[in-house]
Parts: C-alpha cells; structure tokens; sequence
C-alpha cells in the first residue's frame, strides 16, 4: 500500500503556501529510496513553514492593535459618562444656587414688608420719636412761640429754650410727638386730598416733589442690579421716604418703589457727581446707598 500524501496550496500576491499531511502508515514503503524522496519533501515542508513565520506575526500585530482599539473604545466610554456625572452635578448645584438666590430675595421682600409694617404703625416710645427730621412749624405753633419769644429746638422735639429780654432762665416746655403717617406705600383704597390736609396739618408729611433717584448699593452692601436713574414724586414723612410716580398715584395709594427707611442714615452732598446737579448721597443703616438729584 503506498503513502498517503495531501498537498494544500494557498495562494496569496506573489507568495504559495504548501501544506503536507502525512498519513501514519510508515511500514509500506516499497524502498529506501521512496523513503528518501518522502524525508527531502518533508524537510522542504519544514523550510516553507519557516519562510510563513512574517505571516504569523503580522497575525499577532493584528490581533494587539484589536486590542488597543478596544481599551480606547472603553476609555472613551469611561470618559463619556465622567462627563455625563459631572454634568449633571453642576446641573444640581446651579438649581440649588437658584433656589438659595429665590429664598433670599423672599426672605429680603418678607423683611422690607416687616419693616416698612412696623413703621407704619403708631409708636409712643419718646426716643424714637426724638429722632425725626426737623419740620416746618405750622401758624398755630408760630403764634406760641411768639408769645413766648425767640425759640430754639434743641436736641429734639420734646424740649424748647426759650428766651426773652426780662428773663434770662431756661424754660422746659413740653411739645407733641410727632405722629406716625397711616397712609401705606401698597396698594389700596384711594386717599382724597382733604385727607392730605389733614396730615399736612398734623405736620406727617414734611417735603414732596419730584427727585430723581439712583441705587448703588443694595441691603448688605451689595451691587444694586438695576442702578439706572428714575425720577419719582417724593414724599417725607418722619423717617421714611415714599416714592410714587406722581401726584396722582400719591393721591390713590399706589407706591412705585419700596420705602427707603432713614432712620440713623448718613447723607451728604455729592458734589463729585457731575452727571447731575444738586446731587448727595444718603446711606442706610441696611448697607443700601442711594443718590438723589434734585432740579433746584
């Protein structure tokens, strides 16, 4: 029986690959010399596996860039969903940035609502009303003083030195406390102009007109988000300051801004200001600045 020899060739550009396989079956060779011829093919074999090895290895190289193709494709991956999280984190702090920003600004509405009720309501206290602004007299206190003689306010309106040629004594004369004005700076019922009389004569309301008004700084001294000059129609009474867009929102009870309370405020002239004539510069005790410009 003779031997059994398969032959494969593939073949690729210039190149032809030759595969033996051999069957197992060594006791029937006829000759030694056949035998010879099978060894020599054989080695032939072996020197054209060894010519393949470059094929192998590129085999190999395919295989590693694969490989790192795939480690990319995860990096990728790993850094698009670190971008997704980080993302979505600074989505969640700007939402509670928001909402601390909302809060403050109602819990800045609640206090100036607190504050401007508080001031609006009837206060006996001597030292608060001690305070307030010097006034325009009216005829009837006029005409008591001059009875009396020359008159001079010192420290507030709960004393008055009075002096005249034939005593030269000092004089403790007890003088009504201001009143708190009842009118509201919100909207409501309208307010007839007898009723602003009224108040005029019980001396609530010290100056009106219009002043052209600038925020610089808000409450805690901070910058104020809208600094554009507005003119308003100004009223003062006692320690807070109401502004309205005329005469006739005054009349009707609509405020156009919120209260500016003066109590312990500094103001001084603004005279660096040259933008604007008559300009000076009022400081609450809330950290907010404001200047005011008035035309004469």
């Amino acid at each position: 029986m003779s031997f059994t020899t398969k032959i494969l060739t593939v073949k690729d550009g210039n190149k032809t690959l030759l595969s033996w396989n051999y069957g197992d079956d060594w006791r029937h060779i006829e000759s030694v010399e056949n035998a010879e011829n099978h060894l020599r093919d054989f080695d032939d074999f072996l020197v054209t596996l060894d010519a393949q090895g470059d094929r192998c290895e590129m085999v190999k190289r395919l295989t590693l860039i694969e490989q790192n193709f795939s480690k990319l494709r995860k990096k990728e991956v790993e850094r698009s969903r670190i971008a997704e999280e980080d993302q979505r984190r600074r989505d969640t702090i700007k939402v509670v940035e928001k909402g601390q920003i909302l809060a403050n600004r109602r819990q800045e509405r609640e206090r100036r609502k607190t504050q401007e009720i508080s001031l609006l309501r009837p206060n006996s206290n001597d030292d608060f009303s001690s305070q307030t602004l010097p006034r325009k007299m009216d005829r009837a206190e006029r005409s008591k003083t001059t009875t009396v003689g020359d008159s001079v306010v010192v420290g507030g309106p709960s004393t008055v030195v009075a002096s005249s040629a034939n005593s030269s004594h000092i004089s403790a004369v007890d003088v009504d406390m201001r009143k708190t004005p009842s009118f509201t700076t919100r909207r409501g019922n309208s307010v007839s102009r007898n009723s602003t009389s009224r108040w005029e004569d019980l001396g609530a309301i010290d100056m009106r007109g219009f002043v052209d008004r600038k925020q610089d700084l808000q409450s805690g001294s901070k910058r104020a988000t809208i600094r554009s000059w507005k003119n308003y129609y100004t009223i003062l009474c006692g320690q807070l300051m109401c502004f309205f867009k005329d005469e006739s929102s005054f009349y009707e009870n609509i405020a156009a801004a919120p209260p500016v309370y003066i109590y312990g405020a500094r103001c001084e002239p603004f005279p660096e200001y040259v933008k604007r004539k008559h300009a000076f510069r009022l400081a609450t005790q809330d950290g907010a600045e404001y200047i005011f410009a008035c035309s004469d």
